[in-house]
């Protein structure tokens, strides 16, 4: 995933100069015109809680994530959801894009969690363990045994819908349950804020962040280019229905 976070940075570097756009550690982007929302995207990893907290750090005006990854690293989206739910940001997975695996962590944490495009869940396994211990079964059962109880543990302080943790644990970690509008809906009931300001241009970054990092074609072969966005508008955008 490397080399496609490389490009995403390729692709982002003239605009970055023209519009002075901030990428944070290659893993945290801000649009000059959104400037209370955070893109997470790309690979979770074991060093992800840290980049949010130094992006929080120097963005403290931040109110919402946008979260566009398909997972990786159990115990930094643990601890990434963690920072999430202490500032007390709002988590948003727009239309047309994707927050899979150990990027669900992230979402749960959400003071108010807006989500249009693909939620997944599945079983954790521990995949942060030495390659020579790989051939010892019963210790890569017990790694998993024990990240299953950490997440468990941390999850449940996210007032979740009874049936987060079940779909989670009966699903193959080589599955994926990706949550139903009903579902959706279920887990945005709780919401007491309206979704975020200029959310037409969060949902077109987030399209370009998603064709460009995870684009089969290779970056070179997209046709995405950087959408332009007009600065927010002061009123404020009603939508607590969640779903249609």
């Amino acid at each position: 995933m490397r080399p496609l976070l490389l490009s995403l940075i390729l692709f982002l570097g003239p605009f970055l100069a023209a519009a002075e756009e901030t990428l944070y550690e290659s893993q945290i982007y801000y649009h000059p015109n959104l400037e209370e929302v955070a893109f997470f995207y790309g690979t979770v990893h074991p060093e992800s809680d840290m980049i949010l907290r130094r992006a929080l750090k120097s963005r403290p005006q931040t109110k919402t994530i946008v979260l566009v990854s398909f997972g990786g690293s159990v115990y930094g989206g643990i601890r990434a959801s963690g920072i999430i739910k202490q500032a007390g940001l709002d988590t948003y997975v727009p239309e047309g894009a994707s927050c899979l695996s150990a990027c669900s962590s992230m979402f749960f944490a959400g003071k108010n969690r807006w989500v249009k495009g693909e939620l997944g869940v599945h079983q954790f396994r521990s995949v942060e363990v030495d390659k020579e211990v790989l051939a010892g079964v019963k210790k890569v059962e017990s790694d998993a045994q024990y990240a299953i109880s950490d997440v468990i543990t941390v999850l449940s302080d996210y007032d979740l819908p009874s049936f987060v943790l079940p779909r989670m644990l009966a699903t193959h970690w080589r599955d994926m349950h990706i949550f139903t509008d009903t579902e959706k809906y279920a887990l945005m009931k709780r919401n007491n804020a309206s979704k975020p300001q200029g959310n037409d241009c969060i949902e077109k970054i987030s399209r370009f962040i998603m064709d460009v990092t995870y684009s089969t074609e290779g970056p070179e072969d997209t046709e995405a280019t950087m959408p332009t966005c007009q600065k927010k508008s002061q009123g404020v955008i009603k939508d607590n229905t969640q779903l249609a």
